[in-house]
């Protein structure tokens, strides 16, 4: 120890109650001087000393006043300053917001390979970030695709210059803290690059959580923040944009709050502008211009419109919520936007329904699909069922436990919530462990595949009258168990199908719950399993939708 820590040291015993703090204060900083070059073990022995003595002679928050002098404070690097984002200038003129998204949706055209639909929904998503104080929903802009080099991190760099206060950054760069206190001190429109990190089992769920909340006006994370040696509960403001980009998909619950955004890779006969970081940034900025000088006369506007968008039957109560800023962007707009932001709306909410399903409901469909194809009857044993699902191409029953697949205990686990599971019954002369198809049904109603529901929509919306239109286009089909001739099969109306190329034409009915019935009288004593040539083409000429619906849905001529 040197001379000048040990005179110090004696000093410290000097002191008495009178002994004022700017003298304690003094000595304290002449000790941390001294230290300064002195290995962790020194400086830590000096400490103890000196707590010690000071507690001796009652002085309060010993510890404290030792620790801010010796232990060196945050350094911050000034090579990084704090975050300032600002709104863009106004335009000094009026602007036509129909025309403006017209621009906007060709500009984003022009730069990355994309649908006209998903190039619109960017477009209107954009411009809503500029109405965040107006909205209750804030939808998040999922853009996906299969593999690299499809476009993603372009869109994001073009919505980086038009969106409010855009603030561009990677999944690995980005937390949780970071999301809520830049969301609470400058409101950005948040845009994550590489976002895998939110999906897989490993994926952050604290972020995910909080992206999740955030999308609902009035959002708050609450955290423990220290303030004056005590710790106190702070609410963060969670609310705003926020765009994602990543390959393969994102989290089940983070897509049902979004509007996905599929982008493929651009085929090499189709030229796109090059990408150039000075001539977007500019471009960007008149556009950014102008989308502020729009927002500022038309926000009250758009909160006004808020309370009249359309809610169709054809999305769900989230779908409309997600959609509800971006259908009133295009009410106030004005022109032909309201029918392209619906059209938008029903083609991009049809290709994610299947996507966005979670595992459970995706069991159900598989389920429903299996014992159609199987033909099992009244009951299925519960390993039979769990071998069946595992072996299902393009669904993930065989990935699960590593690639074991699918455990019958886990399929009850799965099934449990839904108020089903395997029981033990008589099916005719065996006993059965395993699950039973009038437990399943009022499940597979409640949850019926995408394109059963999408083939509801469109009966619902044909009037009484066009119900001849029929539901799968008439093409003359092949069917395999009866024979060489070519068969045109033709809806007539629903559930009655129109068979010609044989001899002479035939009528088929389809009787949801009793099978079939063809006019030439052959299926009288084939049955179901060995139908007539006629009920063959007919069902190898339904889509599955119009299988399900028939089957399951008992879709009659009272439609």
């Amino acid at each position: 120890m040197s001379d000048a820590v040990a005179d110090l040291l004696l000093g410290f015993d000097t002191i008495t109650a009178d002994t004022g703090l700017p003298a304690i204060e003094t000595m304290l900083r002449q000790l941390a001087r001294n230290l300064t070059g002195a290995d962790p073990l020194r400086r830590a022995t000096i400490r103890q000393m000196v707590v010690e003595r000071l507690k001796a002679l009652e002085i309060s928050a010993a510890a404290r006043l030792v620790d801010a002098a010796l232990e060196p404070g945050p350094t911050i690097p000034t090579a990084t300053p704090t975050v300032q984002l600002a709104d863009a200038e106004p335009w000094p003129e009026p602007v036509d917001g129909a025309a403006l998204l017209t621009e906007l949706t060709a500009w984003i055209s022009s730069y990355v390979w994309i649908s006209p639909v998903a190039a619109t929904a960017a477009a209107l998503w954009g411009t809503a970030t500029w109405c965040v104080e107006h909205v209750d929903f804030a939808p998040i802009l999922a853009v996906l695709s299969a593999t690299k080099r499809c476009g993603k991190s372009h869109l994001l760099d073009l919505l980086r210059g038009v969106v409010r206060r855009g603030y561009l950054t990677s999944g690995s760069g980005v937390t949780t803290a970071v999301v809520f206190r830049l969301n609470n001190t400058q409101r950005p429109t948040l845009l994550i690059d590489e976002a895998e990190k939110l999906a897989g089992r490993h994926a952050d769920r604290e972020l995910i959580g909080m992206l999740n909340a955030g999308y609902r006006r009035g959002a708050q994370v609450q955290r423990c923040v220290e303030r004056n040696g005590d710790f106190e509960v702070v609410a963060f403001d969670a609310f705003g944009f926020r765009a994602l980009a990543a390959i393969g998909r994102l989290w089940d619950t983070i897509l049902d709050r979004a509007i996905t955004v599929r982008l493929e890779r651009k085929p090499r006969d189709v030229t796109l502008r090059r990408f150039s970081s000075r001539v977007v940034e500019t471009e960007a900025a008149r556009l950014a211009r102008r989308l502020a000088r729009w927002a500022a006369d038309s926000r009250t506007a758009v909160a006004t419109a808020l309370a009249d968008t359309p809610r169709p039957d054809w999305l769900d109560d989230r779908a409309c919520d997600n959609w509800a800023a971006l259908l009133a962007v295009a009410t106030v707009t004005g022109s032909d936007w309201p029918t392209v932001t619906l059209t938008a709306a029903r083609t991009l909410s049809s290709a994610a329904t299947v996507d966005a399903a979670d595992d459970t409901e995706r069991l159900v469909h598989d389920l429903r699909r299996l014992w159609d194809d199987e033909k099992w009857g009244a009951a299925v044993k519960s390993g039979d069922l769990t071998a069946k699902l595992n072996e299902l191409e393009g669904s993930p029953w065989g990935d699960y436990a590593k690639g074991k697949g699918l455990t019958t205990h886990r399929l009850a686990a799965m099934c449990k919530p839904l108020g089903v599971g395997p029981r033990q019954d008589r099916d005719g002369t065996q006993v059965v462990r395993g699950y039973w198809r009038t437990d399943l049904e009022p499940v597979f109603r409640r949850y019926p595949p995408p394109e059963v529901v999408q083939l509801v929509q469109l009966v619902q919306e044909k009037p009484h009258h066009d119900l001849s239109v029929p539901l799968v286009p008439p093409v003359p089909v092949q069917a395999e168990r009866a024979g060489p001739p070519r068969l045109m099969v033709e809806a007539t109306k629903p559930g009655v199908y129109r068979v010609s190329g044989g001899a002479e034409p035939h009528v088929v009915e389809i009787m949801p719950g009793a099978g079939a019935r063809c006019d030439c009288g052959d299926h009288q004593y084939r049955g179901r399993q060995r139908d007539c040539k006629h009920i063959v083409a007919v069902h190898e000429h339904q889509t599955p939708a119009g299988q399900a619906l028939l089957d399951r849905l008992g879709l009659d001529e009272t439609l």
